[in-house]
């Protein structure tokens, strides 16, 4: 930040220079700091109590400013007083200017109420440090966290870049218990699976296919054809090469992408 020296001996010399210097240096400073917190923020006060705010201090525009207290409305707009002060040649100038944020619709103005932003209490640096731990997985440029970006692959943003390996593929959650899953980054599955005798259980499809001689229980005993004998099993069916079965659920395709820097 500028600065004078008031330490040197024999008198400093005070003139207009030297206030718009100091002037010019404080504002710069400020708007440097009020950038942090956005173009329309609240720094402080500004409470809401029914249908009142409260006075406090905003930023507009890089600019600081008191805020003055009043009944809510939709916009907000700055209110500039001038003061006219004496000078030593016996003129007065219009020098002492008052800026001062309050409700109002002046017709030109269009800040919005609603766009005004409040800091948390615990502060702008202690928000990005929590977002920064949040934000960590994606953080490490390959082979960190990834998102699903649900636009085409030509539109991925800047310092994004598809990860190419998980083409194809669904996630499955890491478990050291069991086999096909306890190394991150194993592969495995299909679409569709062949039925194989290894997956059915045992059986036999028996059935009647022929007739014996045979005795009629009524009164009027007389030979009759019955079944019974000649019993066989099916013949074989199906393919020798079957189709496999799709084992795909429902899906929508979507392209992993992942931090990759810059």
């Amino acid at each position: 930040m500028n600065q004078l020296d008031f330490t040197f001996p024999n008198g400093f010399k005070f003139h207009q220079g030297i206030l718009e210097f100091l002037q010019s240096s404080i504002f710069s400073a400020a708007s440097g700091a009020a950038a942090y917190a956005g173009n329309l923020a609240i720094l402080s006060g500004c409470e809401v109590a029914g249908s009142n705010v409260s006075a406090g201090v905003v930023v507009i525009g890089g600019e600081i400013m008191p805020f003055e207290a009043g009944a809510i409305d939709a916009k907000v707009i700055i209110v500039e007083t001038v003061i006219d002060l004496p000078y030593e040649d016996g003129t007065v100038q219009p020098a002492k200017k008052m800026r001062v944020a309050r409700f109002g619709d002046d017709g030109i103005t269009n800040y919005q109420w609603t766009d005004f932003k409040r800091n948390k209490s615990e502060g702008v640096l202690a928000r990005l440090d929590r977002l920064e731990k949040v934000a960590a997985p994606f953080t490490i440029a390959g082979k960190g966290g990834m998102v699903l970006w649900n636009r085409p692959a030509n539109e991925i943003p800047d310092g994004w870049a598809e990860v190419v390996d998980w083409r194809g593929r669904l996630p499955m959650g890491y478990d050291p218990a069991q086999t096909e899953f306890n190394l991150v980054g194993k592969t495995g599955g299909a679409k569709g699976v062949k039925m194989m005798l290894a997956n059915l259980i045992a059986h036999v499809h028996n059935v009647a296919v022929g007739f014996v001689n045979g005795r009629s229980d009524n009164a009027n005993d007389r030979d009759v054809a019955v079944p019974g004998a000649n019993n066989k099993n099916t013949t074989s069916a199906g393919s020798a090469d079957p189709e496999p079965i799709n084992v795909l659920n429902p899906y929508r395709v979507v392209v992993f992408i992942e931090y990759v820097g810059g």
